[in-house]
C-alpha cells in the first residue's frame, strides 16, 4: 500500500505533467476557443500543484518533482505528434488522452 506522501507526490507529478503538456500544445498556436480552455486547465493544474505543496509543507514532507527529462520528453512527443497535423481537434484529442492517462494513474495509486 502506498503512503499518503507517495500519493501526494504522484498527484504533484501528474499536475506538473499536465502543465507541461498544456504549455507544449499552446506553442502550436491553437484557436482562441481552445487556447482559452487550455488556459483554464493550466490554471486548475497550477492550483492543484500549489495545494500539493501546501499539504506537504504542513506535514513536513519534501516531495519529488517531475524530472526535467520527463518534461523534455513530453514536449518532444507533443511537437512530434503535432508536426504535420496541428489543428485544434488533434490538439484537443491529445489533451483528452493525457488527462485520461493521468486519471487512470491516479486511480491506480489509490487502489
Amino acid at each position: 500500500m502506498r503512503s499518503n506522501k507517495d500519493i501526494l507526490g504522484s498527484i504533484l507529478k501528474t499536475a506538473q505533467m499536465g502543465q507541461t503538456g498544456i504549455r507544449s500544445v499552446m506553442k502550436q498556436n491553437p484557436g482562441p476557443r481552445l487556447e482559452n480552455t487550455l488556459r483554464e486547465q493550466l490554471s486548475e493544474y497550477n492550483a492543484i500543484e500549489q495545494e500539493a505543496y501546501y499539504i506537504a509543507e504542513a506535514r513536513g514532507w519534501k516531495l519529488k518533482e517531475l524530472s526535467s527529462a520527463s518534461k523534455i520528453m513530453s514536449d518532444m512527443m507533443s511537437r512530434g505528434i503535432l508536426m504535420y497535423d496541428h489543428n485544434d481537434s488533434r490538439m484537443a484529442a491529445m489533451m483528452i488522452q493525457g488527462n485520461t492517462r493521468g486519471m487512470i494513474k491516479g486511480l491506480r495509486n489509490l487502489h
